[in-house]
C-alpha cells in the first residue's frame, strides 16, 4: 500500500529543495574566483529549485548572468560531490537562435551521404532509423536528465 506522507509528488519536492538549498557558500564563478551573489538572487534560485522550475536571467550583457549560472552549478556540484561540469550544460543562445536549436539537431546530410553508401558492397551502413542523425542539444540533454538532478544551463 503506498504511503501517502511519501508517495506525493510535493513530498519529494519538499525534501529535494531541503538538500538543495542555496546558501551562497562554495560558489566559484567562470574564472574559478570566489562569486558573491546578491541576496536577492540566491532567494530567487532557492525558489526555482523548491518548485523543480527553470530560472531565466535577463540582463545586459556583461551584468552577470553567466557567472551566475557557474556559481550555482558550483554549490550544486560540491553538495552533491559531483564536477560542475555534470550539473552545467553549455547553452548559448545569439538573436537568430530558435527553440529547437537548443533541443537538438538533426542531421539530414549524414543521413543521406550514409544512405548513399548503402547499396554499396562490403559497406554496411544504417541510414533506417532518423533517431541515430539526432544529437540532442544543451536544453534537450537537460530535459533527459534524471527528475531529481538539478540542471544549470548557461
Amino acid at each position: 500500500m503506498a504511503n501517502e506522507a511519501t508517495d506525493h509528488p510535493s513530498a519529494h519536492r519538499s525534501r529535494a529543495s531541503e538538500q538543495l538549498r542555496l546558501d551562497g557558500t562554495n560558489m566559484t564563478g567562470r574564472t574559478g574566483h570566489e562569486y558573491l551573489a546578491d541576496p536577492d538572487l540566491i532567494a530567487a534560485a532557492n525558489v526555482a529549485l523548491a518548485y523543480d522550475m527553470p530560472l531565466l536571467l535577463t540582463g545586459e550583457p556583461g551584468c552577470g548572468k553567466t557567472d551566475f549560472a557557474y556559481a550555482v552549478a558550483s554549490e550544486i556540484a560540491a553538495r552533491e560531490q559531483r564536477s560542475r561540469d555534470e550539473v552545467l550544460f553549455d547553452c548559448p543562445i545569439r538573436s537568430d537562435s530558435r527553440a529547437r536549436d537548443l533541443l537538438y539537431v538533426y542531421d539530414a546530410v549524414s543521413r543521406f551521404s550514409d544512405a548513399q553508401l548503402r547499396g554499396r558492397e562490403g559497406v554496411v551502413v544504417q541510414a533506417d532509423h532518423p533517431a541515430r542523425y539526432i544529437r540532442r542539444e544543451a536544453l534537450g540533454r537537460a530535459f533527459k536528465e534524471p527528475k531529481r538532478t538539478p540542471r544549470t544551463l548557461r
